[in-house]
């Protein structure tokens, strides 16, 4: 969301030397008979890529295109950074316009339901509903179809950050110094103060308390905060009102975490897909190991039941072929990232991937068929 969080222009990031590279085509499925479909940041580079399958499902995505750009614009983005508002507010705000108005209507509808009801072809059908489930939206959730317009939309709108992700942090660090703030790593939190029903400031295990002067923000999930630091375990139960309390102990963990992998090239990887579009050895993630929805669908329900599908596809990054400075000259870098279950079917027993056993090499499998080097 580079293009549209307010912190970079409110705090003048590029003036610290922060850039991201938008690079086209954005995303890039290619498929083992050579062919590929690719999402430009240009709409009409991507229907021409969508016509060579369908041209219908080139048209549904122009007009898709738009819708989601103005939901995006109008109501989506904005709504993002804004402070908290009940469901109904919500509701009550999205029913004003026509933008809301389809936005609800989507609400209501799968993933699976709302990419059908878009587009025909099955490699279409398959790109478009990874993307929209790439964040860890279930594909047959009901109740939060609103978040497919965004998801599809950030499909081309993906960004690098040049010298590396971590580069962010720096800038930020020096933003907050450079405003009398302070950043402390490596410390251990003991507990969020809390003094007559308000967060006051935090203490860390040595017993130095750090008062706050405003508030106290934590990015920690809901049972770290308010159950570790805030609530039971630290005899506060009376702390928190008893039908939040309840809030928090019903929420889930996701199903899905990512299976990453950090590679270390001699060389910039080439697809077979490249060789009748040399631009897509520039493109900037690439889904790998799906031929038609259906093989999505399989992937997903392999991880939803806890086991790890060989052979199954994932998403690639090669971050040097637009970042040179993030490798030695000459040699590049690689990410490979698999959805994969949070915890395995019988610890992993049935599918060999226990403790002490190595990941089947079966799993990368895509990229002998849709690689030459």
């Amino acid at each position: 969301m580079v293009d549209y969080a307010p912190i970079f222009s409110d705090l003048g990031l590029e003036a610290y030397g922060l850039r991201f590279v938008r690079p086209s085509p954005n995303m890039v499925m290619p498929f083992l008979d050579g062919s590929s479909i690719c999402l430009y940041p240009d709409v009409e580079r991507t229907c021409e890529s969508i016509a060579r399958f369908s041209p219908k499902d080139a048209d549904a995505y122009r007009d898709m295109s738009a819708r989601f750009q103005t939901y995006m614009d109008d109501f989506i983005a904005p709504s993002t950074y804004v402070k908290p508002h009940s469901i109904l507010d919500g509701v009550a705000r999205m029913m004003e316009t026509q933008a809301g108005r389809e936005i609800n209507a989507l609400a209501g509808m799968t993933p699976r339901e709302i990419v059908g009801d878009l587009f025909a072809h099955e490699r279409v059908k398959a790109l478009m509903l990874f993307a929209a489930c790439f964040w860890g939206l279930d594909y047959d959730l009901e109740g939060l179809g609103y978040l497919v317009p965004l998801f599809l939309n950030r499909a081309t709108n993906y960004r690098l950050s040049i010298g590396g992700s971590h580069n962010l942090a720096h800038v930020l660090g020096k933003v907050i110094a450079e405003n009398g703030g302070m950043v402390l790593g490596g410390q251990i939190l003991k507990r969020i103060v809390v003094e007559d029903g308000v967060a006051t400031g935090v203490e860390l295990d040595d017993g130095t308390v750090i008062r706050a002067t405003q508030f106290v923000a934590s990015s920690l999930d809901p049972h770290q905060t308010f159950l570790e630091y805030v609530g039971e375990e630290q005899g506060g139960r009376d702390l928190l009102d008893p039908y939040f309390l309840q809030r928090v102990k019903d929420w889930q963990w996701e199903k899905m975490s990512l299976l990453g992998v950090h590679l270390a090239l001699e060389r910039r990887p080439h697809l077979k897909a490249a060789e009748s579009a040399p631009e897509i050895d520039d493109a900037l993630v690439y889904i790998m190991g799906y031929e038609s929805e259906a093989d999505v669908v399989r992937h997903f329900d392999a991880v939803y039941a806890g086991e790890l599908l060989p052979g199954g596809g994932f998403n690639a990054c090669f971050p040097t072929v637009h970042d040179p400075r993030q490798a030695p000259p000459g040699k590049h870098t690689a990410l490979i990232s698999q959805h994969a279950p949070y915890r395995l079917v019988d610890g992993g027993r049935r599918t060999g991937t226990g403790s002490g056993n190595s990941r089947p090499t079966s799993a990368w499998k895509p990229c002998e068929g849709t690689c030459r080097t």
